[in-house]
């Protein structure tokens, strides 16, 4: 099957083999998505988006071509329910990614499943918590490393323009390290709360599954290393469809 996160900046599609992320691509507009799609020749498509726009083009197009789509919605059978006051205002990438964390923590053999914070570090800095009682109750929403980074550049006629790289020192000794400190640091604290705070309210140990671009500088500096996939809304949509990863060669090859 293939997976597909659309957002508002970019279009994620990972192809996946027995529920294995085998191939992670990122594309900026539906013709080119579209095009990938096409060339991998699978006929089940698993789709989330926060653009309806894009949606639309792209479920059209691949309808068009033969192609079986689901797209993910709060129906969709997720492994945990929805506390959320308005789950209509509620980015569906959230849920799926909050669903690959499930799976990612299943397959590393982790019982204890809740309460679970996932951070998807992109453009935005999602924190998403689910309660002990497996219930979504929400989190919080950032700007993301590499936007805080731009607006510090942008905003202001002294602050030079500055790349995550290297290790950084929570005081920093030069103008660019300070920059990296206060931006990747205002980013950890914040996280650090939440699962405090979530220790505190569940009185039992909090897993924390790190994704997105800067996912896995996060997890580096929680100390949750292992716990890191690149794109944790397309492992969710393969664990919304765990029966749907077969090619259209192997459906000639049964049939």
């Amino acid at each position: 099957m293939i997976a597909v996160d659309i957002g508002n900046t970019f279009i994620k599609t990972g192809v996946f083999a027995k529920g294995e992320l085998q191939k992670l691509q990122r594309f900026t507009t539906a013709a080119e998505t579209i095009a990938f799609i096409t060339r991998q020749k699978e006929f089940f498509i698993a789709i989330s988006s926060v653009n309806p726009e894009m949606l639309a083009t792209i479920e059209q197009s691949l309808l068009n071509n033969g192609a079986i789509v689901q797209v993910a919605g709060l129906d969709s059978p997720f492994s945990f329910s929805i506390k959320y006051t308005t789950p209509q205002t509620l980015g569906i990438d959230r849920l799926c990614g909050l669903e690959g964390a499930i799976g990612l923590l299943k397959s590393r053999g982790v019982k204890d499943l809740y309460p679970l914070i996932t951070i998807d570090s992109g453009t935005a800095t999602t924190i998403n918590c689910i309660n002990k009682k497996a219930e979504f109750i929400g989190g919080t929403i950032m700007p993301g490393i590499g936007l805080m980074l731009q607006s510090l550049n942008r905003q202001t006629a002294l602050l030079p323009g500055v790349e995550m790289s290297g290790n950084f020192s929570l005081i920093g000794n030069s103008t660019e390290s300070c920059i990296q400190s206060g931006v990747l640091h205002s980013t950890i604290a914040l996280i650090e709360k939440i699962k405090a705070e979530m220790l505190r309210a569940e009185s039992r140990p909090v897993n924390v599954v790190c994704s997105g671009g800067s996912g896995e500088l996060i997890a580096n500096y929680l100390g949750v290393k292992g716990l890191y996939h690149p794109s944790l809304a397309l492992l969710g949509l393969s664990c919304l469809n765990p029966d749907s990863n077969t090619t259209l060669t192997e459906v000639a090859t049964k049939s």
